[in-house]
């Protein structure tokens, strides 16, 4: 009887360890899909997790050649050549509100890109109480590629997702990835 309990306990005991290894193993490879990817960012006072929408993929060296934090587009095009793109800029407040942070960054972006008009704003808060304006571009894809922005305030620095389209066909597709990428947002504290 007692080796058949020492038996039964070698059993459970490799039972239990293949739970867990076929458990370790799904985290491995869910983490490892391409699908599901995502930049990391330490901030001031929190940790930023800006996760790209489904079947696309996060590009980090070409975003920061144009000085961005990470650029996310579909898995089947590439960072020059693309229906749409989402490009993310963290930067640090300094003595800055977030107004005028916005003000500022927004009247740069009228007098970089000429006959840009800004149609549409919106306000809107989502996990964790953060809140984001975003700005709605009027044409994309025809003069200009910039569709949308979005300001999100995090007190010690402002990170800034911008929309771009090559052309006004994808402005739907790509304003439906904008939401998801800006849903996909996530926040911590250090």
């Amino acid at each position: 009887m007692r080796k058949f309990l020492k038996t039964g306990w070698r059993i459970q005991y490799l039972s239990i360890i293949t739970f867990v290894l076929s458990v370790i193993c799904l985290k491995t490879t869910a983490q490892d899909n391409p699908h599901n990817e995502g930049a990391y960012y330490e901030g001031g006072t929190y940790s930023y997790f800006m996760n790209a929408p489904e079947d696309w993929i996060v590009d980090f060296e070409n975003a920061e050649s144009d000085r961005y934090t990470a650029a996310f587009y579909p898995d089947s095009e590439s960072y020059f050549n693309y229906t749409a793109k989402i490009r993310i800029g963290i930067f640090k407040n300094g003595k800055k509100t977030y107004g005028e942070f916005i003000s500022e960054d927004s009247s740069y972006l009228l007098k970089k890109i000429e006959n840009l008009e800004i149609i549409r704003s919106d306000t809107i808060f989502y996990s964790g109480g953060n809140r984001a304006i975003i700005f709605e571009t009027e044409d994309p894809g025809s003069e200009y590629e910039l569709a949308m922005v979005a300001y999100i305030d995090m007190t010690t620095e402002t990170v800034v997702y911008e929309l771009l389209i090559s052309s006004r066909e994808y402005f739907g597709e790509g304003e439906s990835r904008f939401h998801e990428a800006l849903d996909r947002f996530e926040v911590a504290e250090k």
